[in-house]
């Protein structure tokens, strides 16, 4: 059906799907109710409801812990390092999870990196 009007097959990995009119459609009045925001850096574009979780998490966390910052681009693809040291600060001025982890884990130096 790939020539048939008002169909259009989208070839993925996993097989082909086709997509009506309709469907297509139904997409984009989804993406126009979730309206996306450019990122910091303009590159790339991400739901609303990404970047309210984002806010959220920047003004519920940055009642509990100062350091470390909690700027956008870190919370949208943390690296090791920064989710470490959330932990280790969330422990130090809460005592939320004290005792879960020995002290060479919360010493970021004496994690040993896996690799995957």
């Amino acid at each position: 059906m790939a020539g048939a009007p008002g169909v259009h097959v989208h070839n993925a990995s996993h097989g082909a799907r086709e997509h009506t009119e309709e469907s297509l459609d139904e997409i984009v009045e989804y993406r126009g109710k979730h309206e996306c925001r450019p990122s910091t850096n303009d590159e790339r574009q991400f739901p609303r409801h990404t970047m309210d979780t984002i806010s959220n998490t920047q003004e519920m966390l940055g009642k509990v812990i100062k350091k470390p910052a909690l700027k956008s681009p870190l919370l949208l693809r943390p690296p090791f390092r920064f989710l470490h040291d959330i932990v280790k600060n969330v422990i130090k001025s809460t005592g939320y999870m004290e005792g879960i982890f020995t002290s060479e884990e919360l010493e970021y130096k004496l994690v040993k990196k896996e690799k995957t």
